[in-house]
């Protein structure tokens, strides 16, 4: 009995160590542990570098956004984890396979007897025919016809959703690659205005207290000063804010690179606009960039995925209404010492059909019906939306296009002006009063100019997206 009890605690102890092992590590929120893996990842939300200045051409930019992008890596790890689930569906195929190893024991012999049924008095003297303690062994394989149609239409559904994973990952490519673009441009015009609009910024701001002076020494009228300073304050409130709207560019790229905040960049490459391939768009038939769209863009092809992927649901809910026909072959071992055979084959078949399923089949598949209804309804949804998109983006092309010839004719005029203005003052004709807004109002129209290149490209990378097209068609 102390033997029994003995081995009893053991498997409690084995049994409650397995339990402890089999449960995962929490991280309780608010606590050290929560603090640490932010503070970790945080670290690891950058690209951890040498240097701290960054040599930067477009292309390289596009190619860093690719490899170091955060929604990148994550889309990328959701095209791996949904090709895992295609073996995954495969493996349901294969038969099953177990094994199946038992130690009995009593506390008795366990012994027994029997009693006629006619005379109703005891007719075999009490006996067993079982050890105490015995071991079972079995090891069986069964095969389900049904699970084998669930698992090749299962795997369909999963090569489905892997390619909607691979469509998912080159819409984020897409986005980034045109948030990429239009961000380099930015910081491109904002490092190339930054000395001109710093030096204009100092001595308007210089201009202003010497007036503010003048006026208060009465050296000059309130009028005359108000009506200089007119002139020259919305002039610089303007160009301030045109530059301080280009600031925010190079954070924003640098996030998008997964670049440390604190780095410097240099960017090496020119942006250039491709006005041929501006042009070729503006002039194309929008029948045909509307087709184009349908035919590239991932999302509509994603919806033709999703179809597939419902269909086969409706399919999956009519294979479960059939019967299983299951075979099911075991090798099996006893230890009872009572045994003539100790080891021995079975097998069997059945044919199992589940009645739940085939009573709630009408049910079941009016739901997947109406799924699929769903999914086309969205479908047309989509492509009513893409359509419309395809209107806007070359609209706002239009639009952009014309904004930015009209600023690239006032800001060479305006540059003009300036030259001019220059000249006078050299030679004493003009004093700063004239000068300092006629160059305040020519550093504003190319700020405004540069400010049309960006709108123009960013309307180009726009249409692209529109159309499925990456943006490596713009560098």
């Amino acid at each position: 009995m102390l033997a029994l009890h003995k081995k009893i605690y053991f498997i409690a102890l084995g049994f409650c160590l397995f339990l402890s092992a089999c449960t995962a590590n929490r991280v309780e929120l608010g606590s050290n542990e929560h603090f640490k893996i932010l503070e970790e990842e945080k670290k690891q939300a950058t690209v951890t570098v040498e240097e701290n200045i960054f040599d930067l051409s477009l292309e390289k930019a596009l190619d860093l956004a690719i490899t170091n992008n955060l929604d990148a890596r994550v889309s990328a790890l959701e095209v791996l984890s949904k090709d895992d689930d295609i073996d995954l569906a495969r493996l349901q195929a294969f038969p099953k396979m177990e094994a199946n190893y038992t130690q009995y024991g009593r506390s008795n012999e366990g012994a027994s007897s029997s009693r006629s049924v006619i005379t109703g008095s005891q007719s075999l003297e009490p006996s067993f025919s079982t050890d105490r303690y015995r071991r079972t062994l079995e090891l069986s394989t069964s095969w389900n016809a049904l699970d084998l149609m669930m698992a090749v239409a299962q795997s369909r559904s999963a090569k489905d959703e892997a390619q909607i994973a691979r469509l998912r990952h080159e819409k984020v490519l897409q986005n980034i690659e045109r948030d990429v673009s239009n961000a380099y441009w930015r910081v491109y015009f904002a490092q190339k205005t930054l000395d001109q609009n710093k030096k204009l910024i100092s001595e308007a701001e210089q201009y202003l207290s010497n007036l503010d002076k003048a006026e208060k020494n009465k050296l000059i009228a309130g009028a005359q000063s108000a009506e200089y300073k007119t002139k020259v304050y919305n002039q610089l409130q303007a160009l301030k804010s045109r530059s301080n709207e280009l600031s925010y560019a190079e954070i924003e790229l640098k996030s998008l690179l997964s670049l440390p905040q604190g780095s410097q960049l240099n960017l090496t490459t020119k942006p250039k606009i491709r006005l041929d391939d501006v042009k070729y768009y503006l002039e194309t038939d929008i029948k045909k960039l509307e087709n184009s769209a349908l035919d590239n863009r991932p999302e509509i092809r994603e919806t033709i995925l999703q179809s597939n992927i419902d269909a086969q649901n409706t399919r999956n809910e009519i294979l479960k209404t059939l019967p299983g026909a299951q075979i099911f072959f075991a090798y099996n071992k006893d230890s009872n010492e009572f045994l003539q055979d100790k080891d021995w084959m079975s097998f069997s078949a059945s044919l199992v059909q589940s009645l739940t399923s085939l009573f709630t089949a009408p049910i079941r598949y009016r739901a997947a019906k109406n799924k699929e209804e769903l999914s086309d309804a969205q479908r047309l949804s989509l492509i009513a939306a893409v359509m419309a998109q395809v209107h806007l983006s070359r609209q706002r092309l239009f639009e952009a296009f014309d904004e930015y010839k009209s600023a690239e004719a006032m800001a060479g005029s305006s540059q003009k002006q300036a030259q001019a203005a220059r000249i006078k003052k050299a030679q004493g004709l003009s004093g700063n009063n004239n000068t300092l807004p006629i160059m305040l109002e020519a550093q504003n129209q190319i700020m405004q100019s540069y400010g049309a290149q960006i709108n123009l490209q960013d309307s180009y990378s726009s249409l692209l997206n529109t159309l499925g097209k990456l943006q490596r068609d713009t560098s």
